[in-house]
């Protein structure tokens, strides 16, 4: 489900770049990170997730321990919040002692 199910030849069409962006891929109804240089954010390989209608967007990094959701309801709104709030939750990752440390991120504007 959540390992690349793309071609090479799909993943480096321009509409396959503007519609997963650099360094991702598509599972079985997911985006899958293959590549957090390309993608050019903070990330695990492997990481998955999807966005909706409305600039809402979840992940799950197994890696990581993570799953996150971020939900607004703004049609059409500013994708670069998203990648805020990515960079943000990554950045947010202590391991004091050897143990994780959850910690709830919230972004108000």
């Amino acid at each position: 489900m959540a390992t690349n199910h793309l071609g090479e030849a799909a993943l480096n069409t321009p509409s396959g770049a503007v519609t997963l962006g650099a360094g991702r891929g598509y599972g079985l109804g997911v985006s899958v990170l293959m590549d957090p240089a390309g993608f050019g954010n903070l990330g695990s390989a492997g990481e998955f997730g999807w966005s909706g209608a409305a600039s809402t967007h979840f992940i799950v990094d197994p890696k990581e321990d993570i799953v996150a959701i971020y939900a607004t309801q703004l049609l059409g709104g500013d994708f670069r919040i998203r990648e805020e709030w990515l960079t943000l939750l990554y950045q947010s990752i202590v391991e004091p002692s050897g143990k994780k440390c959850r910690i709830r991120v919230s972004i108000r504007r």
